[in-house]
């Protein structure tokens, strides 16, 4: 049983998160305007298009979260650790 108070436990970055792009995907067609610019992240000329899309939503968050909960599973003294239900 939780502490009955509402709050959240664990926050993780979701907004305007830079991710991987996949040339010639569906979600760069019909969202090109998301393709992050070379120079959002390096010294290049304006313009130029990078290997990168900028995402936001819970999507983009998941990774960061299950990185801090594979963490926290993975010390010894957490072990015994089991979902709320």
């Amino acid at each position: 049983m939780g502490d009955s108070v509402v709050k959240p436990d664990l926050v993780a970055p979701g907004n305007l998160i830079f991710s991987i792009l996949v040339p010639g995907a569906t979600l760069e067609n019909e969202q090109s305007a998301n393709v992050a610019p070379l120079a959002s992240y390096i010294k290049s000329p304006a313009g130029q298009a990078s290997g990168y899309f900028v995402l936001s939503g819970t999507s983009m968050a998941t990774a960061a979260v299950s990185g801090a909960v594979a963490s926290l599973l993975s010390t010894p003294a957490n072990a015994n650790l089991t979902p709320i239900r």
